[in-house]
C-alpha cells in the first residue's frame, strides 16, 4: 500500500518515505499494538482502514505516526522528506 503526507493546508503531498535498508513489502509495526498476520484479509465493507487511518498523523519532526506512535520497520521510523506537521491519506 501506498500512502501520502499531506500538509495542514493542503497544499503539498508528499509520498511517505520508510528508511532506505527496508526490506520491499516488510510490516509496519506500532509499538504498544500487536502486529496483523500478512494472510489477513479486510473486509471492505466494514471499512476498518478508514477508520484507522483518521489517527494517522505526521508529527513536529517529520515522523508518520498513528495516535502518535511512530509508523516503525525493522530499520527505523518512517518519515517524510520536508513537511513537518500534517495528514496522511
Amino acid at each position: 500500500m501506498l500512502l501520502a503526507a499531506s500538509s495542514l493546508d493542503n497544499n503539498t503531498v508528499e509520498l511517505l518515505d520508510p528508511p532506505a535498508e527496508s526490506e520491499i513489502g516488510e510490516n509496519i509495526t506500532f509499538e504498544e499494538y500487536g502486529s496483523a498476520q500478512n494472510n489477513e484479509i479486510l473486509n471492505p465493507k466494514t471499512k476498518i482502514f478508514e477508520k484507522i487511518a483518521e489517527s494517522f498523523g505526521i508529527n513536529k519532526e517529520g515522523v508518520a505516526t498513528f495516535k502518535d506512535i511512530p509508523f516503525k520497520t525493522s530499520k527505523g521510523v518512517v518519515t517524510v522528506r520536508t513537511l513537518k506537521e500534517g495528514t496522511i491519506r
